[in-house]
């Protein structure tokens, strides 16, 4: 009795324990795509030239400006130099997580690329202010959508 009592808490913590690196996972996953939109947003307004996150469903996104006469140049990554490309799948630590449904839109026309002018307004590839935005990240089971505000860019998740 008292070693089924024993497993019976063993169980418990081990469950909770999974269930907490599974929503680790998930919030890192959120905080990071969050924090390279706002990079973004900080770099469209600090150099006067768009630039935004290019989604590649399931795992990727990349932060890009516009430079002309080469548009959707991979952003230079902060931490490390090279491109700013982040691949979920290739990072043991977010390893798993999904990226589904990145809907950015004007009026009913939607795309996989979030712009930002050089206001920090968050727009379209065309440069029109979006009326709505997001993107959902998934693991195992769970699921969180950032959500951009339009005209401010503010995110919400």
């Amino acid at each position: 009795v008292i070693l089924i009592i024993i497993l019976g808490i063993i169980s418990v913590i081990i469950s909770i324990s999974i269930s907490d690196i599974n929503s680790t996972r998930l919030n890192s996953a959120a905080r990071r795509l969050a924090s390279d939109i706002r990079y973004a947003q900080q770099l469209a307004m600090t150099k006067q030239i768009r630039h935004g996150i290019v989604f590649t469903v399931p795992n990727t996104y990349t932060v890009i400006q516009e430079n002309d006469p080469n548009p959707d140049t991979p952003a230079r990554n902060p931490a490390g130099g090279g491109n700013l490309i982040v691949d979920y799948n290739s990072d043991p630590q977010l390893q798993g997580v999904t990226i589904s449904a990145p809907s950015f839109c004007v009026g009913a026309i939607c795309t996989q690329t979030l712009e930002f002018n050089s206001l920090g307004v968050p727009t379209d590839a065309a440069g029109t202010p979006l009326t709505s935005g997001s993107v959902i990240l998934s693991y195992s089971g769970n699921s969180k959508t950032l959500t951009v505000i339009p005209n401010t860019g503010k995110l919400t998740y």
